[in-house]
């Protein structure tokens, strides 16, 4: 497994198809890795939305929301 390209501070546009639990952004990244349909994901707190849009629009300032992008914008 690689890491996932993070962007502290920022969410996305796009919807979420399902939410799992996460401690940490690496453990949500570990998440969208496992997931063949996992594009890229959102991270707050212990909660870690995959998202599966083949767009990544970042929306900065959401103060500790992290986007990990595991197949690139």
């Amino acid at each position: 497994m690689f890491s996932c390209d993070s962007f502290a501070n920022s969410d996305t546009v796009e919807k979420y198809y399902r939410k799992s639990s996460a401690a940490t952004p690496d453990a949500c990244c570990s998440l969208c890795q496992a997931d063949a349909s996992c594009n890229f994901a959102c991270h707050k707190g212990n909660d870690c939305w995959l998202k599966n849009a083949t767009t990544l629009t970042l929306e900065p300032n959401a103060e500790g929301v992290t986007v990990l992008s595991v197949r690139g914008p």
